[in-house]
């Protein structure tokens, strides 16, 4: 039987924490190992980690300054034991069969990555799993890009994955990118599954995922813009260099240039026009984002006249200071 890892950053989460600390011991699968990063909490998270480590030999707990969702998840993944690779965000919870069900069908499947349903609930409100008696499906590698990036029951995310350690270790090591604070799951995804030929997939709602209103993808955009617009850029290469059909990629990767077009149209009200163009990354990706993206037909009209003056004006090297 193989030892499965369950990795949870932890940030000032003692709402929910332990609802989700019990979610996971309470599996039906045996031989499991909680790793919980606390990342520089202040709330008393700390406490709530320490006191299931001291009562469970199960329960590994690490303590670290505040650097982010990533670096917690890299240190998670630099003293995990187990052979097989699983996420939970310390506000969420497992369904008791998630991991028994996952790991029975990697093995049934002889797949190198499991992918289960999720429902999403707000705040307090549960919600009930919808589980059934779905026999799962196979997919290729181009097929599982694919389902990741456009597929809403199964989508980038990392906590309804199931992955194996030895290929997150192959080389190239695929850990979290630090730089960006946004599409680092999708990111870490694709990178992982370019190293593999199949995936497999259940329908069955095995995670439970809390929308709450602050979390990270309910704060303002502008913030978050910058490391968005990355993100995309980089996904956009990921496919680039598996081949994927330019049309595939364009119709993918749409976000990439939408965001850029509501980057420049957002730095240009603020007058901050210096601190978008600058910047040599982001001066990169707007001059290799391909002109055939304006063909595109889910354009707004305002994204598609921001995108033609982006390209003329870099066409006539308005910038190239910096």
């Amino acid at each position: 039987m193989k030892l499965v890892t369950v990795i949870v950053p932890v940030y000032n989460a003692e709402k929910y924490l332990e609802e989700c600390i019990e979610s996971i011991l309470n599996q039906t699968y045996p031989k499991i190992e909680v790793v919980l990063i606390d990342d520089g909490s202040t709330d008393s998270s700390k406490n709530i980690c320490d006191s299931y480590a001291k009562n469970d030999n199960r329960v590994i707990v690490v303590h670290k300054q505040n650097e982010g969702v990533s670096i917690a998840r890299n240190t998670g993944l630099e003293i995990a034991k187990g052979e097989l690779i699983a996420f939970c965000d310390a506000d969420d919870y497992y369904h008791p069969n998630q991991i028994e069900k996952m790991v029975a069908e990697l093995e049934d499947k002889e797949a190198e990555l499991c992918i289960c349903g999720y429902h999403s609930f707000e705040n307090a409100d549960n919600g009930d799993f919808c589980v059934t008696e779905d026999k799962g499906s196979i997919w290729s590698k181009d097929e599982a890009i694919h389902n990741v990036l456009c597929n809403d029951m199964c989508k980038g995310y990392l906590w309804n994955k199931l992955f194996y350690k030895s290929i997150i270790d192959a080389k190239p090591k695929n850990y979290f990118e630090t730089d960006i604070s946004i599409l680092e799951d999708e990111i870490f995804v694709l990178q992982y599954l370019k190293k593999i030929d199949t995936a497999c997939f259940i329908s069955s709602e095995f995670y439970g995922y809390r929308q709450t209103s602050g979390s990270a993808i309910h704060q303002g955009i502008t913030d978050r813009m910058y490391s968005m617009l990355l993100g995309w850029f980089r996904i956009y290469k990921i496919l680039k260099e598996l081949g994927f059909p330019k049309e595939d990629i364009f119709t993918i990767t749409i976000p990439l240039s939408q965001t850029c077009c509501l980057y420049y149209r957002k730095t240009f009200v603020k007058k901050n026009i210096n601190g978008f163009f600058w910047r040599k990354e982001i001066l990169k990706i707007l001059s290799t984002i391909p002109k055939e993206y304006i063909t595109l037909k889910n354009w707004r009209f305002k994204d598609r006249v921001t995108f033609v003056i982006l390209k003329l004006l870099i066409k006539i090297g308005m910038f190239k200071r910096g």
